[in-house]
C-alpha cells in the first residue's frame, strides 16, 4: 500500500540483538524487533499472552546436550524432534556462520524456553519453518512469495463483490470508455490495488463462452474470457469463488471459470468440480508467515447454485457451517493466519441478521484470525468477537453503474504480530469507481462507526478494537 516500508531483518542481526542483551539479562524476541514496521505488540488473536507462554526453567549449562535440553523443554507442543533442531542448526540460510548452538544456549540460559524461540531466533514462524523442513513449500496448495527465508511485513488487500458479466450495464460503461479500466477506476485506487502484495476479490460471474443461464433466475452474469485481463490490470492473486453466481451458466461456464482462472494464474478458493476441490485451503508463505485462505457462501434464500457434496460440483456451503468449521480447523493447525472470506447477510441492508452473526462468531471460534464478508451489496458493521476482527460486508466494489459507498480492506502482517487492519473508503458514481475525498471519506467512516459497537476505524483508517 501507499507508504508501505519493506524491512528486512536478517537473521544475523537477530543473533546479534539476542547475544547483546542475553548480557544484560534482558529477553528480547522478534517481536519486538519487528515492532516498527506495523505499530503493534498485542499477540495474534487466539494466541497465548506473553504471560500464558510455555515458560521452562533457564537453561544452565551442565554439558548437556542442547538438543536434549529443547526436547526436553517444550513438552511436545510442536511436533519438533531432532531432525528438525538439526535442520536449523545446519541451516547456512538461518544461521550462515554456525551460530545456532550458541544463541540457543544464550536465549535458554536468560529466559528459559518459550514456544516463541524459533521466530525469535529466525525471524521466520514456526509453521513456516516446520513446511521448508518437510518440503512442504512446493505443495500445490502452497504459494511462496518472494524468497521463503526473507521475514518482511506483507500487505494484502480485499474488495467486495466485482462483475465483469459481458451484458452488464457495467462493462458496457467500460466499453464506452474504449476498455480502459483507468478511465472507470481511478489511479491511485489502482495503485493501491497493485501495490499489496495479495488482492483478492468476490468473483460474482462465470468466465466462459459456453453454458447456458439458469432457468427462473432473475440475474445471470457470464464474463468473456478476453476480460479476464482486468484482474490483471488491477492485479487480482486471489478470488472467492464462493457466490451465488458463479454457476449462472450452468455446469459448462462454471468448469470454464476454473479453467480459464488457472490459466491466468489466479487462484481461487470456495467452488470446485466436487467437496474436495470446493473446501481446498490456498496457503501463502510470505515474509515469513504463513496465510491461509478460505471461503464459503449461504446466499441464497431460493438455492439454485448448487453445494459441492462428494463428487458433485459446486460451492463450499455454509447453510449447515459443520464443514467449513472442519476446514477452518484444518487451516487454523498449519497456518499462522486464517482468512474466512464468507458470501452471507441479507442484500442491500446494513444490518446484520442472527444467522449471519452466530455463522460468524462460530467461524472465530474455530480459528479464525479475520472474517470478510460479502454478498449484502452494502457496507456492514464491523465487529471486534473475542478479539479477532470481522469484516460483515465490504459491499459491492466494482459491480454496477449504480451510486454507492464501498471501500477496500488492507491488512499488514509480519511474523509474531497482530494483523493491522485499515479500511480505505471509496465511492462508485455511474460506474466510476475512486477513493473517496475528505468529505466522503468521513462521512462513511463516521456511518461504520455509528454501527458497530466493538471496532472503531481512526482518521488513519486503521480498524482497533473499542
Amino acid at each position: 500500500m501507499t507508504g508501505k516500508r519493506e524491512i528486512i531483518l536478517t537473521r544475523a542481526v537477530a543473533a546479534v540483538l539476542l547475544i547483546a542483551l542475553a548480557a544484560a539479562t534482558v529477553a528480547v524476541s522478534y517481536r519486538t524487533a519487528m515492532n516498527g514496521i506495523v505499530n503493534s505488540l498485542t499477540p495474534l488473536a487466539g494466541a497465548p499472552s506473553d504471560n500464558e507462554l510455555m515458560v521452562r526453567p533457564l537453561y544452565t549449562d551442565t554439558g548437556e546436550d542442547i538438543y536434549d535440553a529443547i526436547l526436553e523443554a517444550t513438552d511436545k507442543k510442536y511436533d519438533i524432534d531432532r531432525g528438525f533442531i538439526d535442520f536449523c542448526a545446519k541451516n547456512e540460510r538461518l544461521f550462515p556462520n554456525g551460530g545456532f548452538t550458541e544463541v540457543c544456549r544464550r536465549y535458554l540460559s536468560t529466559t528459559g524456553y518459550r514456544d516463541e524461540m524459533w521466530e525469535a531466533l529466525t525471524g521466520l514462524s514456526f509453521s513456516v519453518l516446520y513446511d521448508i523442513y518437510k518440503g512442504r513449500t512446493n505443495d500445490e496448495n502452497v504459494t511462496v512469495l518472494g524468497d521463503v527465508y526473507d521475514p518482511h511485513k506483507t500487505t494484502l488487500a480485499f474488495t467486495g463483490d466485482v462483475n465483469l458479466g459481458a451484458d452488464w450495464n457495467l462493462m458496457s460503461h467500460y466499453r464506452r470508455h474504449g476498455g480502459d479500466i483507468s478511465k472507470c477506476i481511478s489511479s491511485d485506487l489502482i495503485g493501491m490495488m497493485k501495490d499489496a502484495d495479495i488482492l483478492f476479490v468476490n468473483n460474482e460471474f462465470s468466465i466462459s463462452t459456453g453454458g447456458a443461464p439458469l432457468a427462473g433466475k432473475t440475474y445471470t452474469f457470464r464474463a468473456d474470457p478476453a476480460d479476464l485481463s482486468i484482474f490483471g490490470e488491477l492485479g487480482v492473486d486471489m478470488v472467492s469463488l464462493a457466490n451465488n453466481h458463479i454457476y449462472d451458466y450452468g455446469h459448462e461456464a462454471f468448469s470454464d471459470t476454473i479453467s480459464n482462472l488457472d490459466r491466468a494464474g489466479i487462484i481461487h478458493v470456495g467452488a470446485g468440480e466436487n467437496e474436495a476441490e470446493a473446501s481446498e485451503i490456498r496457503y501463502v508463505i510470505s515474509g515469513g508467515v504463513k496465510l491461509a485462505f478460505c471461503a464459503a457462501s449461504s446466499a441464497e434464500v431460493h438455492r439454485m447454485t448448487p453445494v459441492a457434496d462428494g463428487e458433485d460440483p459446486g460451492v463450499m456451503g455454509i447453510y449447515d457451517t459443520e464443514k467449513f468449521l472442519r476446514v477452518i480447523k484444518e487451516a487454523d493447525a498449519n497456518a499462522d493466519i486464517v482468512i474466512a472470506y464468507v458470501h452471507f447477510g441479507t442484500e442491500f441492508s446494513n444490518a446484520l441478521n442472527d444467522k449471519q452473526v452466530a455463522a460468524a462468531h462460530s467461524f472465530v471460534d474455530a480459528g479464525a484470525d479475520i472474517v470478510i464478508g460479502a454478498h449484502p451489496h452494502v457496507l456492514q458493521p464491523v465487529e471486534y468477537y473475542n478479539g479477532t476482527p470481522i469484516i460483515y460486508s465490504l459491499g459491492n466494489f466494482w459491480f454496477n453503474t449504480s451510486d454507492y459507498d464501498t471501500a477496500l480492506l488492507s491488512v499488514s502482517v509480519s511474523v509474531g504480530i497482530t494483523p493491522v487492519l485499515r479500511l480505505y473508503p471509496c465511492v462508485s458514481s455511474g460506474g466510476d469507481l475512486a477513493l473517496a475525498d475528505e468529505k466522503d471519506a468521513a462521512r462513511i467512516i463516521e456511518k461504520l462507526n455509528s454501527w458497530s459497537s466493538s471496532a472503531d476505524i481512526g482518521e488513519d483508517n486503521r480498524i482497533r478494537e473499542r
